[in-house]
């Protein structure tokens, strides 16, 4: 995946999530294209100050992922938090700023809080048809190899629903069980 240089003393956290899905790639967008419509739709209508500002949106060929779409989005999320620590807390604060280069099945997206110039969080996602076994997809040197924890999610059965955490806001439409899915394909 597309990777920026490290700059030397940034301390950097590697988690690389497993999450094995009981649908196919092409379905899973499908999915996602609807759920953020839909989240933005929300967010738009609710009318509480809260709400996504689109900047850019264009075509891009990436020169490591290939064809996509170049988003800038800004996040309005003030109404998010709680009255006291709006009362407190600079407006600057509760914006957050995200560019992300979207060429399905790869993505990287860099997430960051104007009033903390440092702090940034970088996530590239791979989508794969497989069953989470692929090894170092991203590509990391030996250095973050070393450095990564993987973490996997099993959203499939409701014992992984369950020990995750992953599905406890309520969701609009139902995956239904299945054992031994991941054997089956």
């Amino acid at each position: 995946a597309y990777r920026k240089p490290t700059p030397r003393g940034t301390m950097v956290l590697i988690k690389e999530y497993r999450i094995v899905l009981p649908f196919t790639v092409d379905e899973y967008r499908i999915g996602q294209l609807y759920s953020v419509a839909r989240t933005q739709l929300m967010e738009a209508t609710e009318g509480d100050g809260a709400g996504v500002e689109l900047i850019e949106n264009r075509p891009v060929t990436h020169p490591a992922m290939g064809e996509g779409q170049y988003t800038h989005k800004r996040y309005y999320i003030d109404r998010r938090f709680p009255p006291w620590l709006r009362a407190v807390a600079p407006k600057s604060g509760s914006v957050l700023e995200e560019t992300s280069h979207n060429c399905f099945p790869i993505t990287s997206t860099v997430i960051k809080l104007p009033l903390f110039q440092k702090f940034s969080i970088q996530v590239d996602t791979i989508h794969l048809n497989d069953d989470g076994s692929s090894d170092n997809v991203h590509k990391l040197s030996p250095e973050l190899l070393a450095k990564r924890k993987v973490i996997y999610l099993d959203i499939g059965t409701k014992k992984g629903r369950r020990q995750e955490n992953v599905l406890r806001r309520r969701r609009p439409f139902h995956i239904p069980e299945q054992t031994n899915w991941k054997g089956s394909s």
